[in-house]
């Protein structure tokens, strides 16, 4: 039986952790703080209002400007309504492959980070190495706003980040850009029994929606779009009044990712 690597363990641990953006990310960074200050780190937290998330910065190494920083959130996706054929809180190694929530985004990376913590800090070192390990990526980047405030406060200036979000092992010299658009739709109310008296916001939504979706097909039909793309998509869809009702205000918001180069 082929024996799982440190790093193939530690991202079982950490898959364990159910840190869904909706719930505390506390233990999991009180875990990874006790491993990284066992292999020499100093550490910070920084946290959410109600202080039921933190952000982890550590450091191994001189306390010098420079360094490299190894970036990953610690929040993941949701797992409602997915037909996982494995529990996704409980890493699942089939064929070669390791299933779990956040086994890729982004867990693999902290997971690869903290297993050789030990071994870095063993190392002398005449630059810092830091470890950052945010909340809330998910759901709006949210928690590492917080650890750039508290780095900039601390007078602490790393040289560079390594952000290991997904990449298929290239090398991207810049995240995609993000951006939304909210759209409301004002119509006329009616009952669903007569909708031709009322004017409906959603049939309404739905012709804005189609505006450029020749050009979302044409990506869509290459393999691989190109560099800069703009790639649309319809995020979220508000309503109000009730089901028996021609509804007379909806909400469209739309979000675009533009792709950055790789090398």
């Amino acid at each position: 039986m082929e024996t799982a690597s440190p790093a193939t363990e530690m991202l079982g641990r950490l898959i364990a952790f159910d840190t869904v953006s909706r719930n505390s990310n506390l233990d999991l960074i009180a875990y990874a703080q006790e491993l990284l200050e066992k292999a020499g780190a100093t550490s910070r937290l920084t946290y959410d209002a109600d202080k039921r998330k933190a952000n982890l910065f550590a450091t191994i190494g001189p306390a010098r400007d420079g360094g490299y920083v190894l970036s990953g959130h610690s929040d993941v996706v949701p797992v409602e309504g997915q037909d996982w054929s494995s529990d996704p809180f409980k890493a699942d190694v089939r064929d070669s492959r390791l299933y779990g929530r956040g086994s890729a985004d982004m867990k693999g990376f902290i997971a690869v980070a903290l297993s050789l913590a030990p071994e870095f800090g063993r190392l002398e070192l005449k630059r810092p190495l830091h470890f950052a390990f945010s909340f809330d990526e998910e759901v709006g980047c949210l928690g590492v706003r917080r650890l750039l405030e508290d780095l900039k406060t601390a007078n602490i200036r790393p040289a560079l980040a390594i952000i290991g979000e997904p990449t298929e092992m290239r090398i991207v010299a810049a995240h995609k850009s993000g951006s939304v658009i909210e759209t409301m739709v004002r119509g006329r109310e009616g009952h669903s029994s007569a909708p031709l008296r009322g004017a409906s916001a959603v049939m309404i939504l739905i012709g804005l929606s189609r505006i450029g979706q020749p050009t979302q097909k044409l990506l869509r039909d290459l393999k691989r779009p190109p560099e800069g793309a703009n790639l649309l998509r319809i995020s979220m869809m508000r309503r109000w009044t009730s089901y028996s009702t021609v509804l007379r205000r909806t909400n469209l918001q739309q979000s675009s990712r533009k792709r950055s180069t790789a090398y």
